[in-house]
């Protein structure tokens, strides 16, 4: 046996095994809170859907949030903006609208309470008011959206813990809660954002995300 040929074989399977071991899945959840904080679940709601739907995810910690690390993903999900303020930078807002505008797809759901919000990592201006729920009934808007493929009113939730109260194109307002936009969507370079006042539901509750499950979807798919 040609001992230096079988050495560079192995080195090539090893360095292959190396590299398939470090490429990301395909969708990455912020992770804001760890396994002991009470607001976990919140991270956890995201996960479990995921793993309805058998998408392979990583958990990223704030720091993670860096225009290399993101480059590899298709979706970045931010299960909730309670804790905007205690991780965003300029700099991690910028690397997430450079993914997006690269052709990722990002999701954020449900700012609930916190006060009056305008995060940096939006495509576009968006302010949000964590102080007063929004509860009615619920309207699409534009309901051939893909978002919104296969919903009616009374697919989505009629509660939200936060409302949007101030919007810039490129938004487009998806659907409302009482004249309060409450879904919406934003297209950005290659890709796109979706955010929710509504956080995303678990059984016997899911039905109510379709559009979570439509949005990882259109994310995913491998023509937009």
């Amino acid at each position: 046996m040609n001992v230096r040929a079988f050495a560079g074989s192995l080195i090539g399977i090893l360095c292959a095994a190396v590299c398939l071991a470090a490429w990301p899945n395909p969708v990455a959840v912020l992770k804001l809170y760890d396994e002991a904080d009470s607001l976990f679940p919140y991270v956890q709601r995201d996960v479990s859907m995921l793993e309805s739907l058998d998408v392979a995810h990583d958990l990223l910690a704030p720091k993670d949030l860096t225009a290399e690390a993101l480059a590899g993903y298709e979706l970045l999900i931010l299960p909730t903006s309670w804790a905007v303020a205690q991780w965003e930078t300029r700099e991690r807002a910028a690397a997430i609208r450079g993914f997006v505008h690269a052709g990722g797809a990002l999701l954020a759901t449900e700012a609930g309470w916190g006060g009056r919000l305008a995060p940096q990592f939006f495509p576009g201006a968006l302010v949000i008011d964590t102080h007063v729920p929004v509860e009615g009934s619920c309207e699409i808007q534009a309901p051939t959206h893909p978002i919104l493929t296969g919903i009616s009113n009374s697919d989505l939730a009629d509660y939200a813990d936060s409302m949007v109260v101030g919007h810039a194109a490129p938004w487009v307002v998806l659907a409302t809660i009482t004249y309060y936009p409450v879904l919406l969507y934003s297209e950005y370079g290659a890709g796109f954002a979706v955010y929710s006042c509504d956080q995303v539901r678990r059984p016997p509750e899911s039905s109510l995300s379709r559009w979570y499950v439509n949005t990882v979807e259109l994310a995913l798919a491998e023509e937009r």
